[in-house]
């Protein structure tokens, strides 16, 4: 079995699961984890090869004593730590482009970009998570045949598709939103967009997902002068089952981002994790959630900081019930589809294949 080197700076935070994911499930190729800052997690993300590079003395013997034959970098940042070893082994480099790398342009980094655009030159093969991202690329000057679209995928079996369906005239509705740190600046909009909700339909209750003591008082205390504070619930944000459950128990979903990142071209992949449990979800218009939603389809999208289009949104899935089933049906079948992470690793798998 053919050993790849993984390298991840730093490992690894909550919000790149996925990154986990598909390392442990490669089946046909052994990893080992290179990172160069204090770990983080790995109670949640155990690996049992994972090194430190301040640890390694000498890179490129390392390298060989595991005799490995490709590098993955993930970042720009981790692809330029492994430059010099790749040009003296001769190594194949792969490098995942996340939204972070590109959000980093866009404060006009000159020596960034010219990272970027030598790793163009020197890289074997990118990974986005995009189409748009893909797109970005190709207008800084990428060969579009050296780029796949590998998606954050999640494993369905634990996100398993529950029909959404009325629960009688007088049944409460759950709507729930979870966020880990990209985009806590939208859920203030929606407390204000479901007090006019809750104000249609009085039996809605919300319930928001995310970190942060701080950020948790200043939504307590928006809730509390709008009268909501018996129906707005804040929790930190559940992993493992508990974010199955959590997802399983609601009836709709709501993430409205008012600023996803700099470029708005990745997924969120918590709506992916939503849509695939059946939930209708609503979001906002940014490139990358485009590629999950299709609106009127499987969610309803707002654009950005458009309070009436939310409370809009809502109010008609709450006030359609019927349409429920139809919508989290679509919703699980784009997730089934496009963001399967059987499928994603699949796809990987037969990029290293090329490099053998």
């Amino acid at each position: 079995m053919k050993t790849i080197v993984q390298v991840k700076i730093p490992y690894l935070n909550l919000r790149e699961a996925f990154v986990y994911e598909q390392i442990t499930r490669l089946r046909r190729y052994r990893s080992i984890v290179l990172t160069d800052r204090p770990m983080a997690n790995l109670d949640l993300f155990p690996l049992k090869e994972i090194y430190h590079l301040r640890e390694v003395v000498n890179l490129e013997r390392f390298l060989a004593s595991q005799e490995a034959f490709l590098i993955h970098a993930h970042s720009v940042q981790a692809a330029e730590a492994m430059l010099e070893a790749k040009t003296r082994l001769n190594l194949p480099l792969l490098v995942s482009l996340y939204e972070t790398d590109l959000d980093l342009l866009s404060r006009k980094n000159r020596s960034y970009l010219q990272q970027l655009l030598n790793l163009f030159q020197k890289g074997e093969h990118l990974f986005v998570v995009s189409h748009h991202m893909r797109e970005r690329l190709g207008e800084l000057g990428c060969k579009r045949q050296k780029v796949t679209i590998l998606r954050p995928g999640i494993d369905i079996e634990q996100f398993p598709f529950r029909p959404r369906a009325p629960e009688g005239p007088d049944g409460a509705i759950l709507i729930a939103s979870m966020v880990r740190f990209k985009d806590r600046r939208g859920l203030p909009m929606l407390v204000r967009a479901f007090a006019q909700v809750h104000s249609d339909f009085p039996r809605t209750e919300l319930e928001i997902y995310g970190n942060g003591e701080r950020f948790h008082a200043k939504l307590q205390e928006l809730a509390v002068s709008l009268n909501l504070a018996r129906h707005v619930s804040l929790r930190g944000v559940p992993t493992g089952a508990r974010l199955a459950e959590a997802l399983a128990k609601a009836h709709l979903f709501c993430l409205p981002a008012s600023s996803w990142g700099k470029s708005g071209i990745s997924v969120p992949i918590v709506l992916a994790q939503a849509m695939a449990t059946g939930l209708p979800v609503v979001s906002t218009t940014y490139p990358g959630i485009e590629e999950l939603i299709t609106t009127g389809v499987n969610g309803l999208l707002v654009p950005p900081g458009d309070l009436d289009g939310l409370v809009a949104k809502l109010t008609y899935l709450a006030g359609h019930q019927e349409e429920w089933p139809g919508i989290g049906r679509a919703a699980h079948d784009r997730v089934k589809t496009s963001f399967n992470l059987a499928r994603q690793v699949e796809k990987l798998e037969h990029v290293y294949d090329q490099f053998v």
